[in-house]
């Protein structure tokens, strides 16, 4: 019969595995629902874009990337994508990371985005691009931080 020490050792020896395991899977769980949410952010921005609504897509830009430009500078390119009937949907996701450090969290998507545009002379046009979104968490919202786009 194995003595009380043996049995109090394997008893924490299971109780620190089980407290691994459930750390594990409480990160696993925390790090997937960050990435549901980065997601659902480029989801939001490519629809606004979509509905060529750019004071909807001029809020889930980060304030980095609102500097870049002008809000009329970026209501024109909105405007101009209109024209062209501009429509994009995300294909698939090739890579997506997340990083926090020194208190800032970002996240990277690469994508393969469908983009259809209607053009009077050349007519309606389809196409893909590789779109790369980087985003960072201002104040517990993912943001547009930038995109780039191939």
């Amino acid at each position: 019969m194995p003595s009380k020490k043996t049995i109090l050792a394997i008893v924490l020896v299971v109780v620190v595995i089980a407290g691994v395991a459930i750390g594990a899977i409480a990160l696993l769980q925390s790090i997937n629902s960050s990435f549901e949410e980065a997601e659902n952010a480029i989801d939001t921005y490519i629809n606004a874009l979509n509905s060529y609504n750019a004071t909807e897509a001029w809020t889930l830009m980060s304030p980095t990337l609102r500097s870049a430009k002008t809000y009329s500078e970026f209501e024109e390119f909105v405007q101009n994508l209109g024209s062209s009937q501009w429509r994009a949907s995300a294909k698939s996701i090739s890579s997506r990371s997340l990083e926090t450090e020194n208190g800032r969290t970002t996240a990277t998507f690469e994508l393969m985005a469908k983009i259809t545009e209607t053009d009077q002379i050349v007519g309606t046009e389809t196409y893909t691009e590789k779109w790369v979104f980087n985003l960072v968490k201002v104040n517990s919202r993912w943001m547009i931080n930038e995109w780039l786009y191939q």
